[in-house]
């Protein structure tokens, strides 16, 4: 590969200004700076290629979650299992040592806080799942009171439209005999 054969080539040129340069005089210097400044393009060059594969990578990784959450396909558990495999990817990829310690810290913490948001949004819902329980059972148990008491109140009513309505029967009795013995 590209890398092998520029490493060769500058092992090359450090051989022949070696062999054909005194150490020190001013031409193995001129030749022993350019062989420094190769291979260190060949190492930013290397370090860049790391870097484009560990972010291709990673944005793969993040546009598969984004476009599945937003075709409604992924529930927050596996939103936050998709999360949980980013963070590995960037633990595996600083291990290997496509990316160093401050890209690291900084791609942790943000996946990190993406995690958290998501758990702390799982909880929020579930305590409202509760709430909405214990609503709906308090709602049912006042409901029942009420009903028990209405049935209460229906028949204390219906029991003094009977007294009421006998009382009416007993004084029109009592009418009819005054005005039938008049």
């Amino acid at each position: 590969d590209w890398e092998m054969e520029a490493e060769e080539y500058y092992n090359k040129l450090e051989e022949i200004a070696n062999q054909y340069y005194a150490e020190g005089s001013k031409e193995w210097q001129k030749y022993t700076l350019e062989i420094k400044k190769g291979r260190d393009r060949i190492e930013k060059e290397k370090k860049k290629a790391l870097e484009d594969e560990f972010e291709k990578g990673l944005e793969e990784r993040q546009n598969y979650l984004e476009d599945e959450e937003f075709y409604d396909r992924l529930s927050r558990e596996q939103k936050i299992e998709g999360l949980k495999e980013i963070r590995e990817y960037i633990q595996k990829s600083y291990d290997d040592r496509l990316i160093d310690y401050e890209r690291f810290q900084k791609e942790m913490r943000e996946v990190d806080k993406d995690i958290y948001k998501e758990e702390k949004e799982m909880v929020k819902e579930h305590i409202d799942e509760l709430n909405d329980i214990r609503k709906k059972k308090y709602d049912d148990a006042v409901k029942k009171v009420n009903d028990f008491y209405q049935a209460i109140y229906n028949a204390q009513k219906k029991a003094d439209r009977e007294a009421e309505l006998e009382d009416l029967r007993q004084a029109e009795k009592l009418y009819e005999g005054a005005v039938s013995r008049q």
